[in-house]
């Protein structure tokens, strides 16, 4: 291997020694047990994939105004979001502030990221505007009063028709599928896309579990790759694809399994097929909570929520001791069906059915 000080770009001052310079500043003296040396180096090479050409010592320099972050200073983003919009409900009584839904926290992220987008299309620097903890501050109770409007996804448009006889390719361009291909599924364990008309085409993709006939009409049950499992979607509506399946995490830690009553699921369902809030129950509050204990020490919470657009299903594995929320998923309009929450240690797989 060539000496270091014979390669081309490379500063002569050893990594180590850098790092021993680093935590020698004020804030950084954290940073001087070899497992935080670990954590420090093993971000730098992270955000290197992400910005190529970032060098060391420019990481370090950005990074020790940074390095003392903590739950107080709350200048990591997940610690002021914590702060100012709490997830859980023993935080938010703790803190005295309002329960927010993950919903309301995908949207005040979206608002303070189209303001970095701004601000960088106009050549502003980073401190000349609120940071993201300066903003929630701000802006937070003015959300969740309703003074801010909460953004929404726009929907993505049709696609074109594919050619008739062929299995439906994926556009390469937005991802999307024609479904107007005369392919459809006719037996479990295919590969589809649903595409869902009463919502401007949206498209779930998933593998069928059963292909049935109920009067004159023919319909599929699939479980998405969301987890999500629907239990009778309009066959028409759905196309056979050319493409495997997504791949998934393998290291499962535990298998739960949660079974809602009858009654009280199609109650939830019949809540989760609303197209606008639920009138008697407020914006972001529950209205049917189901909780599952884990043997490893954690639970899952997976709830009915009322939104602005309607009711929705929203799922969050927590730690029992100090309720710290380990994953959350995106929200779902479906109760039944697979939770796979992927933690540090692996992932944690629920699966919820309703009692025949």
């Amino acid at each position: 291997m060539p000496d270091q000080q014979t390669l081309p770009g490379i500063e002569p001052t050893p990594t180590l020694a850098l790092v021993r310079d680093f935590t020698q500043q004020p804030g950084c003296d954290a940073y001087t047990g070899d497992s935080k040396k670990i954590d420090l180096m093993v971000t730098f090479l992270w955000l290197r994939q992400l910005t190529p050409g970032l060098t060391f010592e420019v990481f370090l320099e950005k990074f020790a105004p940074l390095a003392d972050f903590n739950a107080e200073n709350r200048k990591h983003p997940i610690d002021a979001l914590k702060f100012h919009c709490p997830r859980s409900k023993g935080p938010a009584e703790k803190l005295g502030k309002p329960q927010w839904s993950a919903k309301e926290c995908v949207g005040i992220l979206s608002l303070y990221v189209d303001l970095c987008r701004l601000a960088d299309s106009q050549g502003l620097e980073p401190g000349s505007y609120a940071n993201f903890d300066q903003y929630l501050e701000m802006d937070a109770p003015a959300l969740k009063a309703g003074e801010i409007d909460l953004p929404e996804t726009p929907k993505k448009p049709k696609k074109t028709k594919a050619r008739a006889g062929d299995p439906a390719p994926a556009d390469p361009d937005t991802g999307l599928v024609p479904t107007n291909n005369p392919i459809r599924p006719s037996e479990p364990a295919q590969r589809i896309v649903y595409e869902m008309e009463a919502e401007g085409g949206r498209q779930i993709r998933g593998v069928t579990e059963a292909v049935f006939q109920d009067g004159e009409r023919w319909y599929v049950k699939f479980i998405a790759d969301t987890g999500e499992r629907w239990e009778a979607v309009n066959l028409e509506h759905c196309t056979l694809l050319d493409e495997p399946p997504p791949p998934q995490r393998e290291d499962v830690v535990e298998r739960g399994k949660l079974t809602v009553p009858k009654a009280t699921y199609q109650q939830a369902q019949q809540a989760l097929a609303l197209e606008a809030p639920m009138g008697n129950v407020e914006l972001g509050q529950l209205i049917y909570p189901f909780t599952h204990g884990f043997q490893c020490g954690v639970s899952a919470d997976i709830n009915v929520v009322n939104g602005e657009t309607g009711p929705y299903v929203e799922a969050q594995l927590y730690k029992n001791d100090d309720e710290t929320i380990l994953s959350e998923l995106d929200p779902r309009q479906q109760l039944t069906g697979e939770y796979r929450f992927e933690t540090e240690k692996g992932v944690i797989v629920l699966e919820v059915d309703a009692r025949s």
